[in-house]
């Protein structure tokens, strides 16, 4: 419920969305239900998850300042994106169990990435572009780590 269904039901209550919206929030609920039911979806050894981990929660949070700045086409596009992603063969680095020597790096910056989220929600949803562009470096490093280590396991496997 916290991860999925309350973040995915308060972008859609909250306005966030264009009208009709309501209808790719179910789809991201049933993609994601779909991906926490596929027992294969965490690959525990090799340190990753099976498509788009179901970070609704952080989401919800991007997509009510992201509303309020450009609008609901942006928090749709991104909501469709990401529940593409949850089904797709991509590969997401499970934090805690990130291959050395990155679990380090990538636990220490996702502690320093909380603070940076703390510190957006006094001025939610008008946050300050500087803090709103530096509490994106974090998901970039995660996503462009998670890519780069995911090609080279899959090298690894040929």
């Amino acid at each position: 419920l916290t991860f999925t269904f309350i973040p995915l039901l308060l972008v859609w209550r909250m306005g966030w969305l264009p009208p009709g919206g309501g209808l790719f929030v179910i789809l991201a609920m049933m993609a994601s239900l779909l991906g926490f039911a596929n027992v294969s979806a965490k690959f525990d050894d090799a340190g990753f998850f099976l498509g788009f981990p179901s970070y609704w929660n952080i989401y919800a949070l991007y997509a009510g300042i992201a509303a309020v700045r450009t609008g609901p086409w942006l928090p749709l596009a991104l909501l469709i994106g990401l529940t593409v992603l949850t089904l797709a063969p991509v590969r997401f680095i499970y934090p805690n169990r990130a291959p050395a020597p990155w679990r380090i790096p990538v636990l220490a910056g996702a502690g320093l990435w909380l603070m940076l989220l703390l510190a957006l929600l006094p001025t939610f949803p008008r946050v300050p572009g500087w803090l709103l562009w530096l509490s994106l470096v974090y998901p970039m490093f995660y996503t462009v780590l998670s890519v780069h280590l995911d090609l080279q396991a899959r090298r690894r496997l040929k």
